[in-house]
């Protein structure tokens, strides 16, 4: 007979998980673990919005391999986020220096990106059953977001963060919010955010 511990245990969740479907998407961080027991950089997302509609509120998790010849995945990773940008990591490595990312201010500041899930495929490039960013990521106000439905509530707050407006979450914070989709909920008599100023 063996026995199991039963303090991790969410029964809430033997139906099964609500994955979401391929698509382009709108996220949130929300948490991350900096080294895993795989030894892999964890970043825990929500989508905000997105194509095909009905998934927000769904939660992925993608994975960073962080081998020194995988890290320049996870820096653009913290590219889309606007944690660092790609000229700043240039002048970095001309003086030979590393780029240093708070991800726990980038989880209470709530930031935010675009990115397009797929089915991973296998080494024979088969689909498998698990859906992946791979390096399909970006800022939201890239060019490659046009065609994305983007989260104006939370963009917004993300903004009054950003700019001292709002404060930021407390670390593991669950985000609150109207039906759950990020941010705060702004007040009905607050113009709504214009997400095309992002693109100007």
């Amino acid at each position: 007979m063996a026995k199991y511990a039963t303090h991790d245990v969410d029964t809430s969740k033997f139906e099964g998980l609500d994955f979401a479907e391929p698509g382009s998407y709108h996220f949130q961080l929300d948490h991350v673990i900096e080294e895993n027991d795989q030894s892999s950089f964890e970043a825990h997302l929500t989508i905000l919005a997105g194509t095909p509609k009905g998934q927000e509120g769904k939660s992925h998790r993608e994975f960073f391999n962080l081998s020194p010849k995988a890290i320049p995945r996870l820096i653009q990773f913290a590219v889309a986020l606007g944690l660092t940008t790609a000229e700043e990591i240039e002048a970095l490595r001309a003086q030979g220096e590393d780029v240093e990312i708070d991800w726990d201010r980038a989880v209470r500041e709530g930031r935010q990106f675009c990115g397009v899930l797929q089915f991973k495929l296998d080494q024979q490039k088969n689909k498998t059953q698990y859906l992946e960013l791979g390096f399909r990521f970006f800022p939201c106000n890239d060019k490659r977001a046009k065609s994305i439905p983007l989260d104006g509530k939370a963009l917004e707050e993300l903004t009054k963060r950003l700019t001292g407006k709002a404060p930021l979450k407390e670390s593991g914070e669950a985000r609150t919010g109207d039906s759950g989709r990020g941010g705060v909920a702004t007040k009905d008599e607050e113009p709504p955010f214009d997400a095309t100023e992002l693109f100007e």
